[in-house]
């Protein structure tokens, strides 16, 4: 048998497979079966001695398909397991990722208890800057150009003299106005400050609302006078928070997890406080003359008299307002403050019959 030959037959039977080999040929399979193994191994080693040829041949083509078929299989198992892993992997790590932008989502809510406002002073109207005599001066030596000839130095440079006067006047002039302008704007100004720091209660009404203008929470001045204000700040409702959160699992991988009831409430909870405790900073910081400020905290999703979630009154002289917790501390502790119901500390509105309704008369 040539060499050809017995790689066409290792070929067919690595095609057909041994199941398929052994159902075609019963009588082979069958006495394989009964031959002890000690007897076909000397067989085998009388056909090599007796075909050495033969018998290389066949190891050597027996070597390439082994080497093939080892080189699928461990492509295979590769294949499977990286596959496996990939597939775990995309898993935790869609998880994971979940997890790390509901976090992110919290995090975005959270970041108004982290503002700090500067306090309001005195404004004041910047200098004028001084204003530059050569376009003057251009423009008074084009307007005499005509008055000497080009061969007239000593006339030109008297004609140059009386324009640099001309514009240097015109200069002081124009400052002179600037100065005027900027005096009567400071005066404004200082007037509007007076206002402010007396709790006039349009100015102090016009600062806040300027100041709430642009917060994600929106606030509504009901009433702003002096020493005192009442402020309505309609807040996000509880869908806001993502359906999950990030979790960390015991083996330390990152995750997302459903909230429990308790959990989300006390995440709410703080997001409250912390458009709270912005506010009020806020407030302070626009409006120096309040000393007092009542807050009703209302859900976006209702209007007036209806979702009330807090009514609280807090003094500047109080608060510890750089303290990001304080805003859920005074919730906890007024009197108004978060209703809460059962073990699992779910928020829930007040009713009318339980808190000051007068705002809303």
């Amino acid at each position: 048998m040539g060499i050809a030959r017995r790689i066409v037959r290792r070929s067919v039977r690595r095609a057909v497979g041994r199941n398929v080999w052994r159902a075609t040929h019963p009588i082979s399979t069958a006495k394989r079966a009964l031959t002890p193994k000690p007897i076909r191994k000397a067989k085998r080693m009388v056909y090599i001695a007796t075909n050495p040829i033969g018998a290389a041949q066949n190891a050597m083509v027996n070597q390439v398909f082994r080497s093939f078929d080892d080189y699928n299989r461990s492509k295979r198992s590769s294949y499977t397991r990286t596959n496996t892993f990939s597939t775990n992997g995309t898993f935790v790590s869609e998880r994971a990722a979940d997890g790390l932008e509901s976090q992110s989502l919290i995090d975005s809510l959270m970041k108004v208890q982290r503002e700090r406002f500067q306090d309001i002073s005195r404004p004041l109207i910047s200098e004028p800057d001084p204003v530059p005599s050569k376009p003057f001066y251009d423009q008074e030596m084009r307007r005499r150009k005509k008055e000497y000839k080009f061969w007239q130095f000593s006339h030109k440079k008297l004609v140059s003299e009386e324009a640099w006067e001309f514009a240097k006047q015109q200069s002081a002039d124009e400052f002179e106005e600037l100065l005027k302008a900027r005096y009567v704007e400071q005066a404004k100004a200082d007037s509007w400050w007076e206002l402010l720091k007396a709790g006039d209660q349009a100015t102090v009404t016009a600062s806040l609302e300027l100041a709430f203008s642009d917060n994600p929470a929106p606030v509504v001045v009901h009433h702003a006078k002096e020493k005192n204000a009442i402020l309505v700040l309609f807040l996000p409702a509880i869908t806001v928070l993502p359906e999950k959160r990030l979790n960390i699992t015991p083996t330390g991988r990152l995750s997302s997890k459903k909230w429990t009831i308790a959990e989300k409430n006390q995440v709410y909870s703080e997001l409250l406080g912390a458009h709270l405790i912005a506010t009020l900073r806020e407030a302070w910081a626009v409006a120096p003359s309040l000393q007092e400020i009542r807050i009703v905290g209302i859900d976006q999703a209702h209007n007036l008299g209806e979702g009330t979630l807090f009514d609280i009154s807090v003094k500047r002289e109080d608060g510890r307002w750089d303290d990001d917790s304080w805003g859920d501390i005074i919730l906890a502790v007024s009197k108004i403050g978060l209703k809460r119901r059962g073990k699992s500390g779910e928020i829930i509105y007040w009713d009318d019959s339980e808190h000051q309704v007068d705002l809303f008369k």
